[in-house]
């Protein structure tokens, strides 16, 4: 842990560098979590990847999954290009990433999103779902 804030609760088995970790924050071996505030009860499955990252409580990452992924940290969001446009990804409540899944640059997951409403595994930079 480098320059985190980690709440009492949390179970941190991977790597967390300057981000914030609200109770009950579970980061399994292999997973990377870094300029990111992670909010309660939320599971980083091994060998994910968050990063520059606003994820609300409850979400669940699978395994090998990016948050954050890509360069294109310019592309502004689609539906709120004038609200996020600086690289941050934000993932509602309740959310299910998919295993492997790749979640681009200043993208939106809305609330309760699981699995089978992924329109695919790579989710381009600036898209919401």
């Amino acid at each position: 842990m480098v320059n985190s804030l980690i709440s009492a609760g949390c179970v941190i088995l991977g790597e967390v560098k300057n981000s914030i970790l609200a109770p009950g924050v579970v980061v399994e071996s292999g997973a990377v979590v870094s300029d990111s505030v992670i909010i309660d009860d939320c599971l980083i499955q091994k060998n994910a990847v968050v990063d520059l990252a606003i994820m609300d409580k409850r979400v669940d990452v699978g395994r090998d999954a990016v948050v954050g992924c890509g360069t294109g940290k310019d592309t502004a969001n689609e539906a709120n290009p004038t609200h996020l446009y600086t690289g941050i990804t934000l993932i509602g409540k309740d959310v299910e990433i998919p295993e492997q899944a790749c979640i681009g640059r200043n993208c939106i997951v809305a609330p309760s999103k699981k699995i089978a409403d992924f329109p695919g595994l790579k989710i381009p930079a600036g898209s919401s779902i």
